[in-house]
């Protein structure tokens, strides 16, 4: 996740896609990092009760956020990556 945020960071138009409620163009993406939660939720890595949604509305919330006060230093962007997974931990 901190890696993803680096990514999105420096690719502002993946982020804004990312960012869109409309969302369709990434769905592979959001496919892939549905299935590693899954993955961490039967080590206990996530929280037993965190749902996709629940992952959809923090990391599209923060990469909203950040988009909108045109931030575009990858070590803050990974910062948010980091405070997503401590959201989804128990």
């Amino acid at each position: 996740m901190p890696r993803l945020f680096e990514g999105l960071a420096g690719d502002r138009l993946l982020s804004e896609v990312l960012a869109d409620a409309g969302f369709r163009s990434i769905s592979g993406l959001f496919a892939q990092l549905s299935e590693l939660m899954e993955a961490a939720r039967t080590t206990g890595g996530v929280c037993a009760d965190a749902t996709t949604l629940d992952l959809r509305v923090v990391l599209c919330g923060m990469a909203v956020q950040l988009i909108r006060i045109a931030e575009r230093d990858p070590a803050l962007w990974r910062r948010y990556g980091e405070l997503t997974l401590r959201a989804l931990r128990p």
